[in-house]
């Protein structure tokens, strides 16, 4: 079987058993084929798997690859795709199409219809919106002590952690929304904040009704030392029914 990943979101093809020259695209059905939502092309990393597959034994890794998006077809085709690692040989040969997301609000309100009214809602069953995630920064009164920060992105099955920049690269990610986190006692003086920059996307494909739907930040600071130790700073959750 085959293992595929971008960014946060994974797919496993279907194992084929006893052969050493496994063929996907002779299905018929959607198994043998996955969605993947790009947000950059030029940064964005295609990983690929090969796996033996094992019933008692620990599945063998038979090679990998990473590829750069920018390395695909930009009209879509075939690539083949050469499998490195200890004791690889061969080659796996990927088969990829290109589709542009557009913004269509009359279709986005059709969708939801279809989830708002009762009945209507099996028919949806596939993803059928698209969450861009913008994470840009935090101001904190701990940023100025040093140390590494990094902020999980939680929502549905996707999980994903980015880490903190070094320095703030031009532009702003997802500034539609800020969260702050107001003292009880407003006679303490305001301490002193810092900028922790990010400035990262996550992607994430909706399964099911958005209304139901939350994104959960966690935000972590690691002293970086040679034994780090991880402390949560701050936590934030965002419904998606406010963008609707």
């Amino acid at each position: 079987y085959c293992e595929l990943a971008l960014g946060a979101a994974r797919w496993r093809t279907t194992t084929k058993a006893q052969t050493c020259d496994p063929q996907w695209a002779e299905e018929e059905d959607e198994e043998a084929m996955h969605t993947f939502v790009v947000h950059s092309v030029s940064e964005q990393t295609l990983r690929v798997r090969l796996l033996d597959a094992s019933h008692f034994l620990r599945h063998a890794l038979l090679g990998a690859q990473a590829l750069g998006l920018q390395e695909l077809p930009a009209g879509g085709g075939d690539t083949e795709v050469e499998l490195l690692g200890e004791g690889a040989a061969g080659c796996l040969q990927l088969r990829t199409e290109w589709a542009e997301l557009v913004l269509d609000e009359g279709n986005t309100s059709l969708q939801l219809h279809r989830w708002d009214v009762p009945g209507d809602g099996a028919c949806a069953a596939r993803p059928s919106f698209v969450l861009l995630i913008g994470v840009d920064s935090c101001f904190l009164p701990c940023a100025e002590e040093g140390g590494y920060y990094s902020c999980e992105v939680e929502c549905q099955e996707t999980h994903e952690v980015l880490r903190s920049r070094s320095s703030r690269r031009q532009g702003r990610y997802g500034t539609a929304s800020r969260w702050t986190n107001d003292t009880a006692d407003g006679s303490q003086a305001p301490r002193k904040l810092g900028e922790v920059n990010f400035q990262a996307t996550v992607t994430h494909l909706i399964v099911g009704s958005p209304r139901a739907v939350a994104v959960r930040f966690n935000v972590l600071r690691s002293s970086g030392s040679y034994l780090p130790r991880c402390m949560h700073v701050g936590s934030a959750e965002f419904d998606v029914s406010r963008l609707i």
